[in-house]
């Protein structure tokens, strides 16, 4: 009796492991084949966890320096107090590592992960989106 359930429990080892193996691949492709910068941001230090492909083309940082900064070094001085504010989407400026400015929105919804509160960052770039809406006003 005790070796079936052993061989039970090791034949569901083995399809989980399986699943996970076929799963992280596809949510890995899915993150870096995104347009907007993706990252995972601890709540309590504000340290970047990951980031996705399209955060290191749209900020110029490379993912090692990323996982060395935390989220407040890419706002504007003024913005980095309005971190993960409860609203679905906020507007910021961020800092490219060259220096220059872009306006940004931002989606930063929460969960809890190994006992740590994680905000997975959506940032959009909005740049030229004003001046576009401008034209079509016009």
């Amino acid at each position: 009796m005790a070796w079936s359930l052993l061989i039970q429990d090791i034949a569901c080892w083995r399809q989980a492991w399986g699943d996970l193996t076929e799963t992280l691949p596809r949510y890995r492709l899915m993150c870096d084949n995104q347009k907007d910068a993706i990252f995972l941001v601890d709540i309590e230090s504000q340290r970047f966890l990951e980031v996705n492909k399209a955060a290191l083309r749209m900020y110029g940082f490379r993912r090692e320096e990323f996982l060395c900064m935390r989220s407040t070094d890419i706002f504007l001085e003024k913005d980095s107090a309005l971190v993960f504010k409860p609203k679905l989407i906020n507007t910021f400026m961020h800092k490219r590592k060259d220096g220059t400015f872009f306006p940004v929105e931002v989606m930063s919804p929460m969960f809890m992960w190994n006992r740590r509160r994680i905000s997975c960052v959506t940032v959009r770039d909005v740049t030229g989106l004003e001046q576009a809406e401008d034209v079509r006003t016009e």
